[in-house]
């Protein structure tokens, strides 16, 4: 799992969950050029290659990829974790408070039209 590898290297590495309407994110990664296909042909965890090909099944890994990330930071307390919802208006003003970094650097950009 790469996240131990991560933990092994930076054992108090802030991890940031972006968090958005689940069919949201379904949407954005069916449409975002070609996203789907790459998740569809790679080996990721929780999504094996030649999953992905469905809504439930990216549904399904976006609920246990979410739970996977507080899982595993609730497992190593030395983590900080953020979780910022992408379609907040504020989102910049959420990271600023976290990071200390200014909102106007934050911005929205790959905007799928």
């Amino acid at each position: 799992e790469h996240l131990d590898l991560i933990h092994k290297q930076f054992p108090n590495a802030t991890f940031v969950l972006t968090k958005r309407k689940s069919r949201q994110w379904i949407k954005s990664v069916m449409g975002w050029h070609m996203l789907h296909d790459i998740f569809i042909n790679s080996e990721i965890s929780g999504l094996p290659a030649g999953a992905g090909k469905t809504a439930a099944e990216l549904q399904s890994f976006f609920v246990g990829h979410q739970k996977n990330i507080r899982r595993f930071v609730k497992k190593y307390p030395s983590h900080t974790l953020v979780e910022l919802d992408i379609d907040d208006p504020n989102a910049g003003d959420h990271l600023e408070e976290a990071f200390g970094i200014s909102s106007s650097c934050w911005g929205h950009s790959n905007k799928n039209h």
